[in-house]
C-alpha cells in the first residue's frame, strides 16, 4: 500500500547529503530541563513513555523555526543486534532506534498538530550494542508490561542522549507507524548511544496485542523520491 511520497524511514547515503547553512545549525535539546523527569509508561503494542502533564521538555533551533514540546518517546528494534534501527546509514543498520516525538508548541496537544505543516518533529537516536547504560536500567523492569498496563518512572533523560548532539541529519518525512502521517520534520543525531546486549534483549520481551513477544518492530526503508537530506556536521 502506498501512503505518500515523503515516507519514513529512509536509507541515508552520506555522499549525497547537503550541508545546512551555518546560521541554521545549532539545535537546542531539552535545555534547562530538571535532572529527573516523570514519564507515564504504557504498553500499546510497544513500550511508550508519555510526558506527564507537569513536564515541559522542548526542542528548538537547528532546522526548526518554532519551539516543539515532547509528547512521548519509544523504541524500535530487531530480532538480533545486527538489525533493528528504522533508518539506515549507508545501508547499515544499528541495533535499535529511539524516537522522541514532539509537537509544535502553538498547538494544545499532539493530535491537533498531527498533519499540520510544521506540526510535528521527531528526534531520532541510534542505539548500538556495546556498554551498559545505567539510566536505561530504570526501564528494564517495565519492558514485560502486559498490554494496556500503565506505570510511572522517573528518568534523567539527558542520559538517553549522546554526549554530543550537535551533529545531525534532517529531512521531511512521516510517522513510521500507522497512520504514517507526513509533514513530519526528522532530525537524526549522527552520534549514537549504547546499550548492552542484555539491555537490548529486553525489548524482545515486550508483549504485543496478541500477548506474544515482539521480536522486531521496525519498518522497512522507504524511497527517498525527490527529497533532500541535509547534514550539520563539522
Amino acid at each position: 500500500m502506498k501512503f505518500g511520497s515523503r515516507q519514513s524511514p529512509i536509507n541515508i547515503i552520506t555522499d549525497n547529503v547537503k550541508k545546512i547553512p551555518t546560521h541554521k545549525r545549532k539545535i537546542k535539546i531539552f535545555e534547562n530541563n530538571p535532572p529527573s523527569v516523570s514519564f507515564n509508561l504504557i504498553n500499546n503494542g510497544n513500550i511508550r513513555a508519555d510526558v506527564t502533564n507537569e513536564e515541559s521538555l522542548e526542542l528548538s533551533g537547528g532546522p526548526l523555526s518554532d519551539v516543539y514540546k515532547l509528547d512521548q518517546f519509544h523504541f524500535h528494534w530487531g530480532r538480533c543486534d545486527d538489525v533493528g534501527s528504522e533508518h539506515l546509514v549507508d545501508s547499515k543498520s544499528y541495533s535499535a532506534e529511539m524516537h522522541y516525538v514532539f509537537y509544535n508548541k502553538k498547538y494544545e496537544k499532539f493530535a491537533d498538530a498531527l498533519g499540520q505543516i510544521k506540526g510535528v518533529t521527531v528526534l531520532g537516536v541510534f542505539i548500538k550494542s556495546g556498554n551498559e547504560n545505567a539510566e536505561f536500567n530504570k526501564l528494564i523492569p517495565h519492558l514485560d508490561m502486559k498490554l494496556k498496563d500503565k506505570r510511572t518512572v522517573d528518568i534523567d533523560i539527558n542520559h538517553l542522549l549522546p554526549k554530543c548532539h550537535e551533529n545531525y541529519w534532517t529531512y521531511e518525512g512521516s510517522l513510521t507507524t500507522s497512520p504514517y502521517t507526513e509533514n513530519v520534520k526528522w532530525i537524526l543525531l549522527t552520534d549514537e548511544i549504547s546499550l548492552s546486549p542484555k539491555q537490548i534483549e529486553g525489548f524482545r520481551n515486550v508483549s504485543s496485542i496478541l500477548d506474544e513477544r515482539i521480536i522486531e518492530n521496525h519498518r522497512e526503508v522507504q524511497p527517498l523520491e525527490n527529497r533532500i537530506v541535509y547534514v550539520n556536521k563539522d
